[in-house]
């Protein structure tokens, strides 16, 4: 099925601006619109929680990866608190190599599959800075992660257009002679 509402998995998003779209996979809009949680906000950040990919984050910004969306069970949605003011921050805190690892190893602590819930990343042990550093740091790079998101959306867009374009110009169908 290539209709409906694109479904998001861990097998979908390598990091915040590159998404595999080729690989989605989507539910009907029904029951899209019966659904409590697990829609994707702009500004949620994404933690995979299982399998392969455990401890894989992204952002969800501008339209990126789309502008309507949900997750599947695989993946947790992380949206800013009173102790985490900005979703940019957040989404750096989980690429931060030694919160990866400490993901990691509470998510192989445990049976042959790797996997999170939701108490291991609640109380992982993070070191925060001030709220006012957050807030500060959110207002330095809120335009250069705009411009990830845009530019992402502007490659998904470039990318249809070869897609739609090369087998007819490889066919002869239309020429660029004229």
């Amino acid at each position: 099925m290539t209709d409906g509402v694109p479904s998001i998995g861990a097998e979908n998003i390598e990091r915040f601006g590159i998404y595999e779209y080729s690989k989605e996979k989507y539910i009907s809009v029904d029951f899209f619109n019966k659904l409590n949680r697990g829609i994707v906000q702009s500004g949620d950040v994404l933690l995979y929680k299982d399998g392969a990919y455990t401890g894989k984050s992204s952002l969800a910004l501008d339209d990126f990866p789309h502008a309507q969306c949900a997750i599947n069970e695989h993946v947790f949605i992380l949206r800013p608190n009173n102790d985490v003011p900005s979703s940019f921050f957040l989404y750096y805190l989980l690429q931060n190599d030694e919160n990866k690892q400490a993901l990691s190893s509470r998510a192989s602590s445990k049976a042959a599959q790797p996997g999170l819930n939701q108490t291991e990343v609640k109380t992982l042990p993070i070191l925060l800075p001030s709220k006012e550093d957050i807030i500060k740091f959110n207002s330095d790079v809120s335009g250069l992660m705009h411009q990830i998101a845009n530019n992402a959306n502007e490659n998904r867009k470039l990318a249809r257009l070869r897609d739609t374009l090369l087998p007819k110009l490889l066919s002869g169908e239309i020429s660029v002679t004229n």
